[in-house]
């Protein structure tokens, strides 16, 4: 038993065969291109989350330029504070000194009057 089919079955069949391999390959790019796209989407939704984070984290920096004026203010306040600091420190130094040869002096003269 010989199964023939004629001309006209064979490329209907070849044909049918031949549509449902390019409808089933269409199926799988379509499919393999929104999962692309689905992940495309996830990592824009990502780089997106982490703009807004270095946004509100930029909001939190000062500015150079306010950063060097404030500084400037400080060092000439730490100038100011180390000029008074030295004249304090100076000033006492020489009421110690005055106040020691004052005391040397009484002690020189109760010794020399007190004979």
């Amino acid at each position: 038993m010989t199964d023939e089919i004629s001309l006209k079955e064979y490329f209907s069949k070849l044909l049918e065969e031949q549509d449902k391999r390019i409808n089933l390959r269409f199926d799988e790019l379509d499919k393999a291109l929104r999962l692309s796209r689905e992940e495309m989407e996830r990592r824009l939704e990502g780089l997106n989350q982490l703009r807004t984070e270095v946004t509100s984290d930029r909001s939190q920096f000062t500015l150079r330029i306010k950063c060097e004026a404030e500084h400037d203010n400080l060092k000439i306040w730490r100038d100011s504070v180390n000029k008074k600091l030295t004249t304090l420190e100076t000033r006492s130094i020489t009421w110690t000194a005055a106040v020691g040869i004052f005391f040397l002096i009484i002690s020189f003269a109760m010794r020399w009057f007190g004979k």
